[in-house]
């Protein structure tokens, strides 16, 4: 809803609001959204579109021809198949929508999960690695860069000492994190920037920040990415305003 009162002042138009549910959960919300008073009287009807990946089958995704929804394929009715990765890739590529490779990798992780399907991704996206370590929301490239980091801290260390070395790649690995969190949260939830921001600079635990990455990446308004993000800060650091 807040989104839909922010874009419908900025440009002076109506706006259709969505509600995208990438897996199924028992606390789905249906529209509308109703506030009321305690006597029962309705203040506020706000009605938007439920969209559930799991019941939108692979082949409306596809014919719909927006290059923007394929990441989402894996997660579609029918999705979990490896044929539709090889589709989504390939026409991905063909639109020379590069940057939704790396998503598309994040999302088609959170679906197959076996080893063999790991291997897999792997091989799949491999080809495409000089592109996806320019991605702002690749993980596994940003992991790749913190043993870049580390291997990098230990080689100077040679000179200036080991402990330096490694000390410096640590943080090069928590920096690439920091960054990515932030970028993802500037693209989607710019309200939040500030905050995130504030929060991110007292973490210093890689495990946190790979978690906070993929909840901000899988949040679905900037209220739901707000509580994810206070609840793994809360788990380590204690509870935060």
């Amino acid at each position: 809803m807040e989104y839909n009162v922010l874009a419908t002042r900025e440009h002076n138009c109506r706006v259709i609001s969505c509600v995208i549910y990438l897996r199924e959960d028992d606390n789905i919300v249906e529209s509308p959204l109703i506030w009321g008073l305690p006597n029962g009287a309705q203040i506020l009807v706000f009605r938007y579109i439920v969209i559930k990946m799991w019941e939108l089958p692979v082949q409306d995704i596809l014919e719909s021809g927006l290059v923007g929804l394929y990441p989402l394929l894996p997660l579609a009715e029918g999705g979990k198949q490896y044929h539709v990765i090889d589709t989504m890739i390939e026409q991905i590529v063909a639109a020379k929508q590069w940057h939704l490779l790396s998503f598309s990798h994040i999302i088609a992780g959170l679906v197959f999960t076996q080893e063999q399907d790991h291997e897999y991704l792997q091989r799949r996206f491999a080809v495409f690695e000089d592109i996806l370590e320019e991605s702002w929301v690749y993980q596994e490239i940003e992991k790749k860069g913190l043993e870049k980091g580390v291997k990098q801290g230990l080689e100077k260390g040679v000179k200036q000492g080991l402990e330096k070395g490694v000390k410096q790649g640590l943080e090069r690995g928590l920096m690439s994190y920091r960054q990515t969190i932030l970028r993802i949260v500037e693209a989607r939830f710019p309200t939040l920037t500030d905050w995130v921001q504030q929060q991110l600079n007292a973490v210093t635990d890689l495990t946190m920040l790979q978690n906070m990455s993929v909840s901000v990446s899988l949040a679905q308004s900037s209220e739901e990415a707000r509580m994810a993000l206070l609840n793994i800060l809360q788990n380590k650091n204690g509870i935060l305003d």
